[in-house]
């Protein structure tokens, strides 16, 4: 049998013997030396038949509502248990969207592209090698003029020749105004803003990862919360038309059990359309069906120490900001570029040149030229002014763009410890709410039973409780996911940092092997990314994990 199968049937084997404690737990009832306290006074109850006014009917099903509101119990604590061999971890889900997501991978070969720049930027120094040919046919006549001793209709006549050559010829930059230096610094500075905005898309990533992650966890524990209430208030509507036929309770206690039952199937049908929809957003992000979820553990020791910790270590690494710092340098080579222009342009030119039958009279000729230009800009009616100008407003937005990007990250940094030190604070306040609550409904009941409270009291505590104890689950994903949010702040959500079981993806690599490559139009084999990803999944297949 599969182990999670026997876990299941082991659980529904141990129902019968669990029963709410008062801080909301399970404890068994069964041991060594025989039954509990608990459980002998139950039997005890059924024997005599009525206890403090209550019918052998009411009391056997107060004792299957308490089991079965321990099984909600057991059934949650399922969530929080070891995972088998068959479940998926938080860091295996994250490491199939680091490898599948399809914006990632985008942003991965953007950023390829973006690499290409500096070899662009470097062509300005290298010399352009280019080489013509051409072939025709040429008649020539020519009329001889009278000073030549002939009549004006003689005329001379070359016949029919086919001209034909080559030619090669170099052109080399020597000096172009700084303009090739400025555009390849420009184009590196953009080169690690694309890897800063890579990093950014990759934290985004992940972090809607352990997103849908969460969401799925939370919504499996919400559905089986409400699937118990709605068992529990089935059990109580029975047991109230029981009471009812026996003249114990009105019309209108049965009216408001059968309302309460009604009002529970309907918000169990919005958990389940919520899971759903969690499920989905799961398969989106992270590449395939969410199957046996673990709950994660904490991230605390990745967190900075202290909040003062926090916005230090962001300002130095958070990428958002890095890429402003990059993107505003590369805007002041740009000015720089641009300036160049008004700069003299010198070049060096040669040519080699063959022609063939140029005329009947020349068999070939054979031509080698050598030439220094010199081009000084006087007036470019203005446009290069206004670009100049123009780079300059972008300079300056730049710049205000990485004050602001500081202001915002440290703004986020501040707001994700805030979420996370009130989600801590929210799980104690919520604990604690159920812990009450499950004394609170176990007074009612026991009130309701000697005519104190009405049915309605029952119905507002276990509604009381349910709601308790889905506040504490979301409270759970919450802080959970504000570590994660955090850890992004500071810039540290990455593969690296995780620790994902992944084949890390180096996008300085491509970067290295392009920036000098002068001669070819393919990619290198085993650098790009799809040699990447394709490389790690035929080592995934070849070595699958155990």
């Amino acid at each position: 049998m599969h182990p999670f199968l026997r876990t299941k049937l082991a659980i529904v084997m141990l129902l019968p013997l669990c029963w709410p404690n008062e801080c909301g737990g399970v404890k068994v009832l069964w041991r060594s030396g025989g039954w509990t306290t608990s459980a002998r006074t139950l039997n005890k109850r059924v024997s005599k038949g009525d206890v403090m006014g209550e019918s052998v009917v009411a009391t056997v099903l107060r004792g299957l509502w308490y089991c079965v509101r321990g099984s909600a119990y057991v059934a949650f604590s399922c969530l929080l248990l070891p995972a088998t061999a068959q479940s998926e971890s938080l860091n295996e889900a994250l490491a199939a969207a680091y490898y599948t997501n399809p914006t990632l991978n985008a942003q991965r070969a953007a950023q390829q592209a973006t690499d290409e720049g500096v070899p662009i930027a470097l062509s300005g120094v290298r010399p352009t090698v280019s080489f013509n040919a051409d072939q025709g046919v040429q008649r020539l006549n020519q009329g001889l003029s009278p000073l030549a001793g002939a009549g004006s209709s003689s005329f001379f006549s070359e016949g029919k020749t086919r001209p034909r050559g080559y030619a090669f010829v170099l052109n080399q930059n020597l000096f172009r105004g700084f303009r090739t230096i400025n555009a390849t610094r420009e184009a590196k500075a953009n080169v690690y803003a694309g890897i800063e905005s890579l990093r950014s898309v990759e934290q985004t990533i992940l972090q809607d990862a352990v997103t849908a992650y969460i969401d799925v966890l939370r919504d499996q524990a919400i559905v089986r919360l409400r699937e118990n209430n709605v068992k529990v208030l089935a059990s109580q509507l029975k047991a109230t038309k029981d009471r009812f036929e026996v003249g114990e309770v009105t019309r209108t206690d049965t009216a408001q059990s059968q309302a309460g039952l009604s009002s529970a199937q309907s918000a169990l049908s919005l958990a389940r359309s919520n899971l759903k929809t969690s499920r989905a957003n799961y398969e989106q992000v992270i590449g395939h069906p969410p199957s046996k979820l673990q709950l994660p553990k904490s991230i605390r020791r990745l967190l900075p120490q202290t909040q003062q910790d926090a916005v230090a270590i962001a300002d130095e690494e958070n990428p958002t900001i890095l890429n402003a710092v990059f993107l505003a340098e590369s805007a002041d080579f740009a000015v720089g570029e641009l300036e160049g222009e008004l700069l003299p342009e010198v070049t060096f030119e040669t040519e080699y040149k063959k022609r063939f039958e140029s005329s009947r009279l020349i068999d070939d000729t054979e031509t080698t030229t050598y030439l220094g230009r010199v081009n000084v800009p006087l007036y470019q009616a203005g446009s290069v002014a206004a670009q100049i100008r123009q780079a300059k407003d972008t300079r300056r937005q730049r710049q205000t763009e990485t004050a602001a990007a500081r202001t915002e990250t440290r703004a986020n940094v501040l707001s994700s410890w805030g979420q996370l030190e009130s989600a801590i604070a929210q799980i104690k306040s919520d604990q604690s709410s159920v812990d009450a609550n499950a004394v609170a409904l176990k007074g009612v009941r026991d009130e309701e039973r000697v005519g104190q409270r009405t049915v309605l009291d029952v119905l507002d505590a276990e509604q009381a409780l349910l709601d308790s104890n889905v506040s504490l689950v979301t409270s759970r994903r919450d802080k959970i996911l504000a570590e994660y949010v955090l850890l992004a702040a500071v810039g540290g959500l990455n593969s690296y940092v995780l620790n994902l079981p992944v084949q890390h993806y180096d996008p300085l690599l491509h970067y290295r092997r392009a920036k000098f490559k002068f001669l070819g139009i393919g990619e290198d084999s085993g650098i790009g990314w799809r040699d990447w990803l394709n490389d790690t999944w035929n080592a995934r297949s070849a070595n699958p994990p155990q």
